[in-house]
């Protein structure tokens, strides 16, 4: 029997745990052909993993929760991350989902990535965005800002898969199993099964800079390229893909990096894909997406400058007393 490489799957703040407990029903029971996902919660509030065993939690002693204030906690979160991983040793290749609009997610996430690049461990991110509030908003920009910060500080790519809760567009439910949908298929390219593959051909495709011409930055790592089809200075850097038996695997330009793993027909029938998963890492795309969250908080601005204060209703006339009562 062949033994599915293990993976861990960093669950961080509220949203990474309800969306990564999905996978708690196949821990320890790997599915052939897929990495054994490993799911491990860390939040600074135990509201979201009550019912998750102790030993697969790391809760952030005396803290309550964020409440959407990524500074509020920063320093415990940095003090606490040797111990996160001490707790959760990482694995060869390691997966940390957050939201990006939250408080406790969008600080611990990037923490930990920060301290398994400087261990030189692979590390891939799943983040969660949010134009619903202005906060979610501006905590989104300053959490895509911060990766782009932690790939200079430590000088390689920091490859981020990157979906958006959006007022009008796909309900939460929806995004959500996108990202569990997602995090199968990198299941999939991880789980050391598939022919012609192997562990250094990975390890090219995540440290893109190693093998081509481009430098490290934050990338985005995607399966549908489509949004940025034919727009100037997006380039797929590297690409790996996975295929089933006699399917096309060329990727639809030319690329410095490519990398081609085969799998059993019968995977492909169970996760209902019918050509070749082609999994990109995008150079320049999130010069995009930042620029759509920037023009929607411009706007934002825009209106709160614009904003006209309402008359105050007490009057010179009115008796205050020192704890607000009128009389």
């Amino acid at each position: 029997m062949i033994m599915s490489a293990k993976v861990n799957l960093y669950c961080c703040g509220g949203t990474g745990i309800n969306i990564g407990k999905h996978f708690e029903q196949f821990r320890d029971k790997p599915v052939t052909g897929f990495a054994n996902l490993i799911p491990c919660y860390v939040d600074t509030s135990r509201s979201n993993s009550r019912d998750m065993a102790e030993q697969h939690v790391y809760h952030l002693e005396g803290l309550d929760g964020n409440g959407k204030l990524r500074s509020q906690n920063t320093q415990a979160i940095t003090e606490s991350v040797l111990s996160i991983l001490n707790q959760f040793k990482p694995t060869e290749f390691n997966i940390v989902l957050h939201s990006a609009g939250g408080g406790s997610g969008s600080t611990i996430g990037p923490t930990i990535v920060c301290e398994l690049l400087s261990r030189d461990v692979a590390v891939f991110v799943v983040m969660v965005g949010s134009t619903e509030s202005v906060i979610e908003l501006n905590n989104t920009i300053k959490t895509i800002k911060t990766y782009e910060a932690v790939s200079r500080v430590r000088k390689k790519p920091v490859a981020v898969s990157y979906y958006e809760n959006a007022q009008g567009l796909s309900s939460r439910n929806t995004v959500n199993q996108d990202v569990r949908s997602f995090i199968t298929l990198m299941s999939l390219l991880l789980s050391k099964q598939n022919e012609e593959m192997d562990t250094a051909d990975i390890k090219n495709w995540l440290n893109y800079h190693l093998v081509t011409s481009y430098q490290p930055k934050l990338t985005l790592l995607t399966v549908d390229t489509s949004e940025f089809a034919g727009m100037k200075d997006v380039e797929a850097t590297a690409v790996a893909t996975i295929s089933s038996g006699n399917m096309e695997t060329s990727y639809d330009s030319m690329v410095e990096y490519h990398t081609v793993g085969f799998v059993q027909e019968s995977i492909f029938k169970d996760i209902n894909r019918t050509k070749a998963i082609h999994l990109s890492m995008l150079y320049n795309a999130w010069d995009k997406i930042h620029a759509n969250l920037k023009t929607a908080m411009d706007e934002v601005t825009a209106k709160q400058a614009a904003r006209v204060s309402r008359s105050n209703i007490l009057s010179k006339d009115d008796e205050v007393t020192d704890n607000g009562l009128v009389f």
